[in-house]
């Protein structure tokens, strides 16, 4: 059984209608009688992604160093969500044409942080297309600029 929790807040420090709303959601799964908080989990596509996104130095090399504190920034991201559809930073966005199927956000310039679910089943919308919000687990797939 999944308990799923939206709580909703304004963003703003000052309470005022027009202050933008934010919504929070909170997964909670039973298993053996308790309840567990759940977060959005993600995994990597090859040894390379894991090392460039586990090793500092690796990433400062590869992309520079103000990319590769996006990607530290944007990681953080991740696990600070329950699902895709949470994530604020970096410009969300699902992908099209030879990428659909794939989600990315921004680091800097061109280059993407890009992810594909791993849920599996993967959540389905009535149409076919991928129900981001119900995407708990990625698999992290491609990390540069993927226009070049």
């Amino acid at each position: 059984m999944e308990i799923i929790l939206k709580t909703a807040k304004n963003c703003h420090s000052e309470q005022s209608e027009e202050s933008p709303r934010c919504f929070t959601t909170l997964r909670f799964v039973q298993h053996d009688k308790s309840l567990y908080f759940t977060r959005l989990q993600y995994t990597f596509g090859d040894s390379k992604l894991q090392n460039l996104c586990s090793q500092e130095k690796l990433a400062q090399r590869k992309l520079g160093a103000n990319c590769a504190k996006k990607l530290i920034t944007r990681l953080g991201d991740l696990a600070a969500v329950s699902c895709v559809t949470e994530l604020v930073a970096g410009n969300p966005h699902p992908l099209k044409g030879d990428r659909a199927g794939e989600f990315a956000v921004n680091l800097e310039g061109g280059k993407r942080l890009v992810f594909k679910p791993s849920d599996d089943p993967i959540p389905l919308m009535g149409d076919g297309s991928i129900d981001w919000s119900k995407v708990t687990a990625v698999c992290i797939v491609f990390i540069g600029d993927y226009h070049d």
